[in-house]
């Protein structure tokens, strides 16, 4: 089923022979950002952001997510749900230390067990604190294969948010994905790759995750709490 009218989504014509046809039900929403590279680079050839990034996320053996939203709210699918995308995928040596368990693998950071729980961490910890690990959400091992995965587009440079816009339409989209694949908004449907796979975060490369501040705003207008500790709000969606 495609995504509601009112989205007026654009879908980029893909190249990739790469990515295949899912096999299994969609079990949540992966919410990421776009990171800032993609919006340097795209700034420096004179070209607009969320064009370069969607041109770029639909060439073949790149990064790609299904859907990206601009700052003013708009829509860009570059790889259809029907397909696989490779957003967040949780690589098998990271798999088998999640299988430690919740007292053993917040130790590590690069594969080295630092002998204590790192504090980079406590975030996943706090808004999952009855889960073992990351293997334990809805998208259990499978994490690509069970997901539909958003971009936001990426602040320009000297801003430190996402626009009201922008947040308010991903909250729209996630709303009409999970409606469509029969999932409720919830902690567990809605995701952001820190929390299928908190070892991808923990070093230089990390970054691709909307800022808790716009996360937990995309959240309340979902209609649940981001985090256990917080009141849920009334949906809005």
């Amino acid at each position: 089923m495609p995504p509601d009218a009112r989205f007026a989504v654009v879908s980029l014509p893909t190249a990739r022979t790469d990515l295949p046809k899912r096999a299994l039900p969609v079990r949540a929403v992966i919410v990421h950002t776009t990171g800032t590279g993609v919006i340097e680079q795209a700034l420096r050839k004179g070209r607009p952001p969320l064009d370069f990034a969607a041109a770029f996320y639909a060439r073949p053996t790149v990064y790609a997510s299904h859907y990206l939203v601009g700052y003013e709210g708009e829509v860009v699918s570059t790889v259809p749900e029907a397909t696989v995308a490779y957003h967040a995928g949780v690589s098998k040596a990271h798999r088998g230390l999640y299988a430690l368990g919740r007292a053993v693998w917040p130790r590590y950071v690069g594969g080295t067990d630092r002998g204590a729980t790192q504090p980079h961490y406590a975030d996943w910890l706090a808004r999952w604190p009855d889960l073992l690990s990351p293997l334990d959400l809805v998208t259990g091992k499978v994490v690509n294969g069970t997901t539909v995965g958003v971009d936001l587009l990426a602040p320009l440079p000297g801003v430190s948010f996402h626009p009201e816009e922008q947040v308010a339409m991903a909250a729209r989209l996630v709303a009409d994905i999970l409606r469509r694949h029969d999932l409720v908004a919830s902690r567990p449907t809605v995701l952001r790759h820190a929390d299928t796979d908190p070892f991808s975060r923990s070093t230089k490369r990390g970054g691709w995750d909307p800022p808790r501040e716009a996360f937990t705003r995309l959240c309340r207008l979902l209609g649940f709490a981001a985090w256990p500790d917080e009141p849920a709000p009334e949906a809005v969606a």
